[in-house]
């Protein structure tokens, strides 16, 4: 509604864009110590985690796996990582990338929530059944 608020510049000079670089400078924190205890426990382990993952990317992927036995994937932040050593990515990058699927999902999650209970408030009935399934337990 206040188009000059579209403007970055003029936003970053009212109270809510101070609240927004305020709060967004706490996010970028937490991801920078979540990023920084995960190369701390790879230094401290020599990398031995990320050693696997070399170990099983240079190997033919054709080959048969033995029964029962299970290849331990790495996390997405490990993938960063290993990518990072190898000069592909910058911190800067890999923080981008930890925001997105951090925080993504926290999106995700309250979308699906208001979806639900739009869809509790339209059928009444549903909530009477869940309100008798309650009291049973």
């Amino acid at each position: 509604m206040r188009q000059w608020l579209h403007i970055d510049w003029i936003f970053s000079l009212t109270s809510k864009g101070r609240e927004q670089k305020k709060m967004l400078k706490i996010l970028h924190k937490f991801t920078k110590r979540i990023i920084a205890e995960r190369k701390l426990y790879h230094d401290r382990t020599n990398g031995q985690y990320l050693k696997s993952f070399y170990n099983d990317t240079s190997a033919n992927r054709d080959d048969a796996e033995p029964v029962g036995i299970r290849r331990k994937r790495l996390a997405m932040l490990d993938l960063l990582i290993a990518a990072s050593r190898d000069g592909l990515m910058t911190d800067s990058d890999i923080r981008e990338e930890v925001d997105t699927f951090m925080f993504e999902g926290h999106d995700t999650t309250a979308m699906g929530l208001c979806f639900i209970l739009a869809l509790l408030a339209e059928h009444k009935d549903i909530q009477v059944s869940i309100v008798k399934c309650k009291s049973v337990f």
